[in-house]
């Protein structure tokens, strides 16, 4: 096998008494694109920093494609990075930017003229070479900068939030591009954001970062669809949590949340206390029905309707507790207003237990 693109193994980063980092432990294979989420706080741009060379660990040992570069200033090591901010040189025109790292080689002028006319294609900017940075808009000048970070082939690139200045409609058209670029050019890249979207829409591999630690590490409907913590199920999407007495068979797991009974796949001890997470598409709503109620069945009343474009999110009344289902919206105006009495249900898959 290969060795990985990136390893990082028992990071630990202190600044005085506070814990940024606590023996944080990340493989990323060649031509991976893994995103470092979190709230901020987390640890997620500290652990960039160090890869990067820009910060020191306390601490563990940094790879970059087999080799260990741990003590070796920023300026070795085989990687790019991209900020946020773009750091452009104003002074400078597009072309110069995107050429600096090869200037500094001292490539003949032709090889990096047309280098450079390669890298403007790639981030779809023909023909932007003479104009000045003061020229560009947002999403332009974030290309630039991916353009200058690329031109001289680097083993992983770093990006430290590119997209968090831009506006909306521009970060998610650039979501798309971005990853088509990655795609295109076969690069390793090691990207950090707070945006669950960014992270889920882009990513190969997720590395959900909570209080300087990886807390879950999966593929993007992995980490969403089986959360592995209280955390990981809430800070991604919307989710229904329920806590209860855990009875099991081997195979199944019923958790007796009040009055609700809820059916799952897993496993759980005996009488222990457990979590169990529901995503609300997951969720059916529809008119209430004679006869019993059996596991993942419960009667309530509408509370809140909410219109989202493209779904509609109910907020039901159950009892002490609020339950979301969600539903399409395409099918016309929602079937169930404030007030209707509802029955929601849900399959045995639906539900996690979480191990945490």
């Amino acid at each position: 096998m290969p060795d990985p693109a990136v390893a990082v193994k028992d990071i630990g980063r202190r600044f005085g008494e506070v814990v940024a980092l606590g023996g944080v432990s990340l493989e990323v294979e060649g031509g991976e694109f893994v995103s470092l989420l979190g709230p901020s706080g987390c640890g997620k741009t500290t652990l960039l920093r160090i890869i990067s060379g820009l910060d020191r660990q306390d601490e563990g040992e940094v790879w970059v494609a087999g080799r260990e570069i741990t003590k070796e200033p920023a300026h070795r090591r085989p990687v790019n990075l991209v900020f946020q901010r773009y750091a452009l040189f104003p002074h400078k025109t597009v072309a110069e930017n995107v050429a600096f790292a090869l200037t500094l080689k001292r490539l003949p002028r032709s090889e990096i003229e047309r280098r450079v006319e390669e890298m403007l294609e790639l981030v779809h900017l023909p023909g932007f070479g003479r104009r000045n940075i003061d020229q560009l808009s947002g999403g332009q000048a974030q290309r630039v900068a991916l353009a200058r970070a690329l031109i001289d082939d680097p083993a992983v690139l770093l990006l430290d939030e590119p997209l968090a200045a831009l506006d909306l409609k521009l970060r998610q058209a650039m979501h798309i591009e971005l990853r088509e670029i990655q795609r295109r050019v076969g690069s390793t890249f090691v990207y950090v954001t707070h945006d669950q979207e960014e992270a889920l829409v882009m990513s190969d591999r997720v590395a959900l970062m909570e209080s300087g630690r990886i807390v879950q590490d999966g593929a993007p409907q992995d980490v969403y669809q089986r959360p592995q913590t209280l955390f990981a199920a809430e800070f991604l999407g919307e989710a229904n949590l329920f806590s209860g007495h855990a009875e099991s068979d081997g195979e199944r797991v019923l958790v007796r949340s009040g009055d609700l009974s809820l059916l799952v796949h897993g496993e759980a001890a005996q009488g222990s206390e457990s979590w169990v997470c529901v995503r609300p598409e997951r969720i059916r709503i529809g008119e209430v029905s004679t006869g019993d109620r059996g596991p993942n069945t419960c009667d309530g009343t509408v509370a809140t309707v909410i219109f989202l474009g493209s779904l509609v999110r109910y907020v039901v009344d159950v009892r002490e507790r609020s339950i979301m289902a969600e539903i399409s919206a395409e099918d016309g105006p929602p079937p169930f207003r404030v007030g209707d009495r509802v029955r929601l249900s849900w399959d045995v898959g639906a539900g996690v237990i979480l191990k945490e």
